[in-house]
Order: structure tokens, then sequence, then C-alpha cells
């Protein structure tokens, strides 16, 4: 497991490991949304990678943002850590 707390690194760090998951939380940067160009770049870079997004925003169209630019789940403001374990678990059987 590898952590990094801004885009530039985040982004270097995934082109170096090629992870199988990341996670990104969705107001990473100094952007509001900056974890969505990250999620783009990755998107990119290597649509093969497991790209899981937390956000604290609950505005519908901002948490289908992420979906829409290639994220495969979104753990969303209330969402129980039980339900987004579950969803990581279903992602690698």
């Amino acid at each position: 497991m590898r952590e990094a707390r801004d885009l530039v690194p985040g982004y270097r760090l995934c082109c170096r490991r090629h992870p199988e998951l990341v996670v990104i939380d969705l107001k990473m940067g100094v952007q509001d949304l900056g974890g969505l160009s990250l999620l783009r770049r990755m998107r990119l870079r290597d649509p093969r990678t497991q790209i899981l997004v937390f956000s604290m925003h609950d505005n519908s169209a901002i948490v289908m943002s992420p979906l829409e630019a290639g994220a495969f789940r979104v753990a969303a403001q209330g969402l129980s850590i039980r339900g987004t374990a579950k969803g990581l678990w279903s992602t690698f059987r």
C-alpha cells in the first residue's frame, strides 16, 4: 500500500507501481474536485486499474461525475464502512 497526498505525486506513484486498486478522495488537491482530474488521467493511462472514489458531497450530479469518468465505485457521504468494504470485496472476487 502506498499513499500520496497530492495529485502529481499520486499520478506519478500510479505510473510507477501500476496498482490494481486506487482510492481517491474527490476533494484531493487544491481544487474542490481535484481528484476527478487525477481519475481521468489515470483512466487514460491504464483503463484496467480499479478506482474507488470517496466524496463528502451529497449532490447527485457531483457523485455521478467520477462514475462517468471511469471510477468503478463512489463512496459518498453517508455510506457505511461496511457498505464500502462489501463493494471493495466484490470487486476482487
